[in-house]
């Protein structure tokens, strides 16, 4: 048994929380509570854990990390050249985001990919962030008793789509990896949701690829 994501058609492990293609945060984790965020040092072996409960109760369209930041601003003092207010994290349209703040003096990074001001890069459970010059593994969880995997409660994106019969294909956006569900190897996608300014019309040259055929 396995969960497949609403947002690409990837299947993953059903114990899941995220999505592990485009790192999609499952129904049944998002009704309960958002998962818990962990940095930690690649260096020193120093974890921060924000807890996706603050961030779902203070209701905030984004928390700001830094050493003046929303979040454990102590944490980050020993890291001069992180900036005061750095990047942020959001949670939208079920995944967690980085957005790098354009006053910080240096740059934040996914994957070792610079992020443009302005531009919310989704993250995803292993991924590597750097801010300044300081390393962060990134780890998506949630506390197993808050998790149940009983059948009756698996998310709306493991059940079989309504249209059973259908050849299934996406287009991806090979600047943010963002992935979208078109009906015909056709289709086109004008603008990439997740890109700014230029880079949002690359995907207007990528085509549609089939991912599966669902058997009738």
């Amino acid at each position: 048994m396995s969960k497949e994501c609403q947002h690409c058609y990837n299947e993953n492990e059903i114990q899941a929380v995220s999505c592990i293609n485009c790192g999609a945060i499952f129904n049944d984790i998002i009704t309960k509570t958002l998962p818990n965020l962990e940095l930690t040092d690649k260096f020193s072996g120093k974890s921060l854990k924000i807890l996706g409960e603050r961030i779902q109760k203070e209701e905030k369209s984004s928390m700001i990390l830094g050493r003046e930041g929303d979040i454990e601003p102590d944490f980050f003092r020993e890291y001069r050249l992180i900036s005061r207010k750095q990047c942020k994290i959001i949670f939208d349209d079920d995944h967690y985001k980085i957005e790098h703040i354009p006053t910080a003096t240096n740059p934040t990074k996914i994957e070792y990919k610079t992020i443009g001001a302005g531009i919310k890069q989704i993250i995803r459970d292993g991924d590597i962030l750097t801010l300044a010059d300081k390393e962060f593994k990134i780890s998506i969880s949630i506390e197993e008793t808050s998790v149940d995997h009983d059948v009756a409660a698996i998310s709306d994106c493991q059940q079989e789509p309504a249209s059973s019969d259908k050849t299934l294909f996406i287009i991806t956006c090979d600047v943010c990896g963002r992935k979208y569900s078109v009906s015909s190897i056709n289709d086109k996608i004008a603008e990439c949701e997740d890109c700014d300014d230029y880079d949002k019309y690359k995907i207007s040259r990528i085509s549609a690829k089939e991912i599966k055929k669902n058997a009738n």
